[in-house]
């Protein structure tokens, strides 16, 4: 078993008109497997930042002030910008090419456990290991979905055994294209937040358009249940590889 190695892992593009680089922490990987060719693409999701004028002098962040964040394969890309007052036409996505010189994903892995059962959970968090997750979603069809993720807050109720788990953002398809496993086309993503206290279901809560007052804006008003299969992850020992 292994596991990807987020802190070691990154994405770094080369925009199409200039000679700027631009590397992102990531934050979360989406797997598709057509199992009847084997066929495998990965999407990666960037941090999210916000947006700002890069070398200016003075004047560093963009105004009206918005965040951004990039989910992208080695051939698609999807801009995701989140404003005070929403504005769908912001959003972007489109080929690489043309837009960026360079996309490079490096996903770092290494041997990892599967925590199975409540004890092994403590004894990790009690020597303040670093946790991951992995969930597999049954679909319809022959694509199998794969999503893995660090964990940034887990809590534990040690007389009861339980844990619970509440961390994000995941990249989360939406609408998966029927050619993607020939075409390369791109996912329709979500940036979602995910709890989970048990190893076979999910609640992901999305962001979507939401009303406020008079106003809209994007925020995580919308949360979905799914059965799933669920690996919490942790290191196995003190080795990488890229992938």
């Amino acid at each position: 078993m292994e596991r990807i190695v987020f802190q070691n892992s990154s994405m770094t593009w080369l925009g199409e008109t200039g000679e700027s680089y631009g590397r992102f922490a990531l934050e979360s990987l989406c797997f598709l497997r057509d199992e009847p060719t084997g066929l495998t693409a990965f999407y990666c999701l960037g941090a999210q930042v916000l947006a700002g004028h890069v070398y200016a002098t003075d004047g560093l962040v963009i105004k009206p002030n918005y965040l951004f964040q990039i989910a992208a394969s080695q051939d698609n890309h999807a801009i995701f910008r989140t404003y005070l007052r929403h504005r769908p036409a912001s959003d972007s996505s489109g080929r690489n090419a043309g837009k960026f010189k360079e996309m490079n994903l490096r996903v770092v892995k290494q041997a990892a456990v599967v925590l199975h059962d409540f004890s092994v959970i403590e004894q990790h968090f009690d020597e303040y290991s670093q946790f991951s997750a992995r969930i597999t979603l049954p679909q319809d069809g022959a694509t199998v979905i794969e999503i893995e993720f660090p964990v940034k807050h887990i809590n534990l109720q040690r007389a009861q055994r339980r844990f619970h788990i509440e961390t994000g953002p995941i990249l989360f398809p939406m609408r998966i294209h029927s050619g993607w496993h020939t075409d390369h086309s791109l996912p329709e993503f979500n940036a979602a937040f995910i709890h989970f206290n048990c190893f076979d279901k999910i609640e992901v809560t999305l962001n979507v358009p939401t009303r406020v007052g008079l106003r809209s804006t994007r925020f995580y008003s919308e949360t979905i249940k799914r059965a799933a299969d669920v690996s919490l992850l942790a290191s196995d020992q003190n080795w990488e590889r890229k992938l």
